[in-house]
This record gives structure tokens, sequence and C-alpha cells, in this order.
């Protein structure tokens, strides 16, 4: 009994780093995106207002 309670905590030890692991991906994945979008719609707009001056 003690065997199978220690293979569930380590499981759920494991399971958390894994989600913590994934969550870090995903928000750098995120504001990777996020801050590609913002430089592109910048360069976008700089470059139509370089057109119109």
């Amino acid at each position: 009994m003690k065997n199978a309670v220690q293979e569930r905590y380590k499981f759920q030890v494991l399971a958390g780093k894994a989600d913590k692991r994934f969550f870090y991906i995903g928000a750098f994945i995120f504001s990777a995106v996020s801050v590609s979008t913002v430089i592109l719609v910048v360069l976008l707009l700089s470059n139509t207002l370089d057109k119109y001056s």
C-alpha cells in the first residue's frame, strides 16, 4: 500500500511540473506572437504614414 501511495505522489509531482512547463511554453509563445504582431502593425502604419507625407 505504501508503494502505491508513493507512486501516486510521484505522478502528481511530475504532472504538476509538466503543467508548469506547458504554461511557461504557452506564455512564451503567446508573448512572442503578440510582440511580433505589434511590431508588424507599427511597421505597417509607419509605411502607410510615410506614403501620405
